[in-house]
Order: C-alpha cells, then structure tokens, then sequence
C-alpha cells in the first residue's frame, strides 16, 4: 500500500517577515494598554499575551513552530499583499468543496487576505476572503460578501462582511491572543462550512461554484 505524503504550504520570506513585524506591533500596542489600564485583569492578560508574543520574536525555536503550524494548514501558500497603506498576511487554500443536500458544491481556492492594522487591533471587519476564479465577485461566499468601490479592479479596496456565526468567538478569541496560525486554520474550516441559518447569500448565487453529484 503506497502512503501518500500530503504536500505541506510553502511560506514566502515576506510573509516571515510581516509575521514578526505584525508581532512587534502588537506588542507595543500592548506595552501601552499596559500602562495606561486601571483594570488588573486587563492588565495581567496583556502581559501573558506579551509574554507570548516576544517569546515568538526572541527565540527561533517559538518562531519555526508558529510556521510549521501554519505549514500544517489546508493551504497552498502564505504570502503578503499591499493595497496602499494596509499591509496583509495571506493564504491561498486549498480547494473548498461544501456538501449541500445531495450536491458538493465546489468553490475553488480561496485568497485569504488578514490585515494587518486588523490583527494588532483584534479586529475581524477587514479580512477578505476572495475567490480565485473570481476575484471581482461581490458574492464571495454565502457567509461573505463585499461591496464594490469605485475601483473595481482592486477586490482589496471593495468593503467586506462576514456572518461568522457559531466562528465568531474563535476567530476573534484568536484575535485577542495574537493566534495568527489559529486564525488562518479556522477560516479554512469557515468557508468549507454553509450554516443554513445565516447565509448572506444562497449557495445557488455563487456563480464562480461548480456543482456535482454526490459519489
């Protein structure tokens, strides 16, 4: 029986080095919460997430491991992309293939784009999730959507919206820890589900999906 080695993501130098940069950023960011707080428990949690954060940017050890996290991922590759000002931390998926009544809908792979600005804030209102045979599509997925600008042919400047759902407190608990592996493996898992209950849009509306039968 041959054993099949599934093949590992491949990280890009820039985005090595956005990585630790994005991490000095938030720790400085933190240094000042710290001080600045009155709340104790504010103020110790910070400290352990520092604490965390520089042990990453001081020890090449804590640093390999974050990566081979990463590597470990459902993606392709992990890169970098700029529009403007706004630096980002991407992934490409691998292929998304959501099964749907008696249908497995094929979606493609997907760029996965976490601002910077956003990270070190813990905010999850920037991130884009684009689809690679459609970047322009204002129907992204159906629990992410994005509304166009006047330049349509930068899908970075569009304004996105996700529903997370049942996602949200992981994603933005990874977030508040600065757990930048942690959020890119529970994106992948996000667009590989459809929660019936809270789609923007129906899975019919993405017409970059290709459909076909279950085996």
């Amino acid at each position: 029986m041959t054993i099949k080695i599934q093949p590992r993501a491949e990280i890009h130098q820039d985005f090595t080095e956005l990585f630790i940069k994005t991490c000095k950023t938030k720790i400085a960011a933190l240094k000042e919460l710290i001080e600045s707080s009155a709340n104790p428990i504010e103020v110790k949690q910070s400290k352990m997430i520092a604490y965390k954060i520089n042990k990453i940017i001081k020890n090449k050890e804590a640093l390999d491991f974050e990566l081979t996290r990463l590597r470990s991922l459902p993606y392709v590759s992990f890169g970098t992309a700029r529009n403007g000002e706004d630096l980002y931390l991407c992934g490409k998926t691998k292929t998304i293939e959501i099964k749907f009544g008696n249908s497995i809908y094929d979606l493609g792979q997907y760029m996965i784009y976490l601002p910077m600005i956003g990270i070190v804030a813990g905010q999850a209102g920037g991130m884009h999730f684009i689809p690679e045979r459609d970047p322009g599509a204002i129907y992204r997925h159906m629990h992410h959507i994005a509304r166009a600008t006047s330049d349509l042919r930068m899908p970075l400047s569009y304004s996105p919206q996700s529903c997370f759902s049942q996602f949200g407190p992981i994603i933005y608990g990874a977030l508040d820890d600065m757990d930048i592996p942690e959020i890119f493996r529970s994106v992948a898992i996000f667009l590989s589900r459809y929660n019936h209950g809270s789609p923007l849009v129906k899975i019919h509306s993405l017409q970059f999906a290709k459909k076909r039968g279950v085996r």
